[in-house]
């Protein structure tokens, strides 16, 4: 009822999404935790190899009905996309691991000023906030919950409130339309069946989901093609392409500048294949990187590339 009243249905998750696919966070590694999964080994080398969960794919299928305007993520993992959530419809609001541009951000650190605008403009429209799998404990981006919640108390026109789906217990607990103790995977499952979604199956073990478009259509990468960063905080770092990861993902490694020093080493980064599609269909802005621009090219954007590899290189 509250998604079918809401005009600007946000989602804000947190690590709790993505521990039932084996990517492990805080709170369930502790002894007493509910969860289920605290202390159990991963089932796969690395968290680069995870899954989507029946809860992404149940979001994703919200997003096809109509019913979510954006998908704002603290996780860095890239489930949403893996699941089918178009790029273009999720703010990896600190840092993901399949765009060189947007590198995990340490708790210290600064927010990408472009995504950092997308959650204040997120905020200000929302009139439903979902949140899920987050303990809510001050991260600047809570705001997208916060404020919904607040517009409701006092009684704006329009608005929702907010939804808390999670086993942990959050400080905005209080201020919810709606608090659900549960697991994610259970709640949302539930949620499509209700709501009559469209939920795509499990995909079976070695198979993934791939975009329409074909990687490479835009771009050469073949293994050694000379790669440039586009934005963020490596933009003007210059690199190469380094194959691909078994779910087909473009594998390269940048020369970027360290924190401290000046030695500079080659940094192995993803880009997600998902990119490519979205490129395609004219979603986003710019990819996370391209190639560098041939000598003498007058190509649009290569004297802008060419002054962030100058600056970068400084």
């Amino acid at each position: 009822e509250l998604i079918g009243r809401a005009r600007r249905c946000i989602v804000y998750s947190g690590a709790g999404l993505s521990t039932s696919a084996g990517i492990q966070d805080y709170a369930t590694q502790a002894p007493e935790s509910l969860s289920g999964v605290g202390g159990a080994a991963s089932s796969f080398r690395s968290p680069m190899c995870a899954q989507p969960t029946a809860a992404h794919r149940a979001l994703v299928a919200l997003e096809r009905a109509g019913k979510m305007h954006r998908w704002i993520n603290q996780n860095h993992d890239g489930l949403p996309q893996k699941a089918g959530l178009p790029q273009e419809a999720i703010n990896e609001i600190h840092g993901a691991w399949h765009a060189p541009d947007n590198p995990v951000i340490p708790m210290s650190g600064c927010l990408r000023d472009d995504l950092f605008d997308d959650v204040l403009q997120c905020e200000k429209e929302a009139d439903l906030a979902i949140a899920l799998g987050t303990s809510l404990c001050g991260m600047n981006a809570d705001r997208v919950v916060s404020g919904p919640a607040q517009r409701a108390a006092a009684g704006s026109p329009g608005a929702v409130g907010s939804v808390i789906v999670g086993l942990q217990q959050t400080v905005l607990d209080g201020d919810s339309t709606l608090r659900i103790f549960g697991r994610c995977d259970d709640v949302f499952l539930m949620l499509a069946e209700k709501m009559g979604l469209q939920v795509a199956p499990e995909w079976p073990e070695g198979t993934y989901f791939v975009p329409d478009v074909l990687v490479g259509r835009s771009q050469d990468l073949r293994d050694g093609a000379a790669l440039v960063i586009t934005r963020g905080m490596h933009a003007g770092a210059i690199g190469e392409v380094d194959g691909t990861d078994r779910e087909g993902n473009v594998k390269c490694r940048f020369k970027c500048k360290p924190r401290s020093g000046k030695l500079r080493a080659f940094v192995p980064m993803v880009v997600g294949r998902w990119w490519f599609q979205a490129a395609v269909d004219g979603q986003v802005l710019g990819l996370p990187v391209v190639n560098v621009p041939p000598e003498g090219s007058e190509a649009p954007g290569a004297n802008r590339l060419r002054e962030l590899m100058r600056v970068y290189a400084q």
